[in-house]
């Protein structure tokens, strides 16, 4: 479809002043993603630490074609004026999704939200599936994502949510209003904002709150220990591992086992009804094991052939900073930090166990943990006990020293020598260990810890 100035206006109840756009290509917040010729709006938030109205005019000098505003800017350019920008921006991405033709796919979950995404889009289709490549599942991330819907003519849509406070997974499932919803997992993240694990779960469940009529979840049988699914047991979609398969009573769901490979790869065995379908995937990761079988459940219940499905997935492979392998200059480097929570650094620390059992000496590079609420400190404390120790290894905490310290003193509580553990607050103070060192190195923690920087650039 094609988006014209006129349209923007209709959804937003905004009013255009020295002229009206003819086409909109695409909406930017950012001015310095702004290029000549591109039919680009600005739209200036004011949501965030900046004021966007401060960037108007870098945007126009840019190319930007038009810009959405509160207030009108002493520039001669088409400016759509809205009472806010952040919900004229909702309502925008709420408007094209509901002329959108295609199924729509919500996902959420408290980790491997983006990753479940690239292995859907592989499981359905990359041809036929539209999704926007990183993390774009907040508030001003999901509607920017369905306002690009307007390029696709795409049989699937994958829309990621992603929330940090309570109410905001209501917000985004007005806008995503999927056809059929998968939570991949609820676990310790964004405690801060919500404050337990029955709160997680309330929340996530609350993507269902304005899907489809009809619309099925798919989740982990794991997710359905929690009471506020209890509304949603019947007709779920529910993948669980065949260890645990007694305590599934739906002969439907989708249960798996997997081996690990000595290619570094994992063969993943289903069982769906009187079916059977294998295919290898390039993780050890017992979640991302988890999240392929996910995307292979859901193009199930949309109703496509497995062995097709179980095909296609054995294209994908992670994305740099989120579990992949790097070998440079003789040190093998786990990489996967993108983000972190406890549960995602457990799961991390368990493929890197088998990744790196052939290696005599690793080291373990640990960020902090962000936004856990009450329970930074112990749950910090609780990984680091987690991790045993080896009189050949080392291990350092990157961050802030109260949650360091909470690491630290976990590590000592799993029987490691304080010799063999290190705090520092900066990435700096460890480029030079690393570049000597000779073995296996892991690398996790929260965006802010910067971990990636650790490893060496090749030429």
């Amino acid at each position: 479809m094609t988006v014209e100035g006129q349209f923007l206006a209709e959804c937003t109840d905004g009013e255009w002043v020295h002229g009206i756009p003819t086409a909109v290509n695409e909406i930017v917040f950012d001015s310095r993603l702004i290029e000549q010729d591109k039919k680009q709006v600005f739209i200036a938030m004011t949501h965030g630490g900046r004021d966007g109205h401060d960037f108007v005019d870098s945007a126009i000098s840019a190319g930007a074609l038009a810009c959405i505003v509160e207030r009108e800017m002493d520039r001669a350019c088409p400016q759509l004026i809205v009472p806010n920008t952040l919900n004229a921006l909702s309502d925008i991405g709420r408007t094209i999704r509901e002329r959108y033709e295609g199924t729509v796919i919500g996902i959420t979950g408290s980790c491997g939200k983006t990753s479940t995404k690239g292995l859907l889009k592989h499981a359905l289709g990359r041809e036929v599936t539209f999704s926007k490549e990183g993390n774009w599942n907040n508030k001003m991330g999901v509607p920017l994502t369905l306002f690009d819907l307007h390029k696709s003519a795409s049989r699937y849509a994958v829309i990621e949510a992603g929330i940090s406070e309570c109410d905001e997974m209501s917000e985004l499932s007005a806008m995503i209003q999927p056809d059929l919803c998968l939570i991949t997992n609820i676990g310790e993240a964004h405690l801060e904002g919500l404050g337990n694990l029955q709160v997680v779960a309330e929340e996530k469940s609350k993507i269902m709150e304005f899907s489809k009529e009809g619309a099925q979840l798919v989740t982990a049988e794991s997710v359905l220990h929690y009471k506020v699914f209890d509304a949603y047991k019947e007709g779920v979609t529910c993948v669980c591992p065949l260890s645990e398969k007694d305590r599934v009573s739906d002969e439907a769901s989708y249960f798996y086992d997997y081996e690990y490979l000595s290619t570094g790869t994992s063969k993943v065995h289903v069982r769906h009804l009187n079916r059977s379908v294998e295919f290898e995937i390039q993780s050890l990761s017992p979640g991302m094991i988890q999240n392929a079988v996910l995307a292979l459940a859901t193009a199930g219940t949309l109703g496509l052939e497995l062995e097709s499905v179980a095909k296609r997935l054995e294209s994908w492979k992670p994305e740099m900073n989120r579990g992949s392998i790097l070998n440079q200059g003789g040190v093998l480097f786990y990489n996967d930090c993108y983000n972190a929570n406890p549960r995602s650094m457990l799961d991390s620390l368990s493929s890197f166990r088998v990744v790196a059992k052939n290696h005599k000496h690793k080291l373990y590079v640990l960020g902090t943990m962000n936004e856990l609420g009450e329970e930074t400190e112990s749950l910090h404390r609780a990984v680091a006990r987690e991790i045993a120790p080896n009189p050949n290894d080392q291990m350092v905490f990157v961050g802030s020293k109260s949650l360091t310290s909470a690491y630290l003193e976990g590590a000592k509580l799993a029987g490691w020598k304080e010799s063999s553990l290190q705090c520092v607050e900066s990435v700096k103070y460890l480029k030079s260990m690393v570049e000597q060192f000779s073995g296996a190195v892991f690398l996790k923690g929260s965006r802010v810890c910067r971990l990636e920087t650790l490893i060496p650039e090749t030429d």
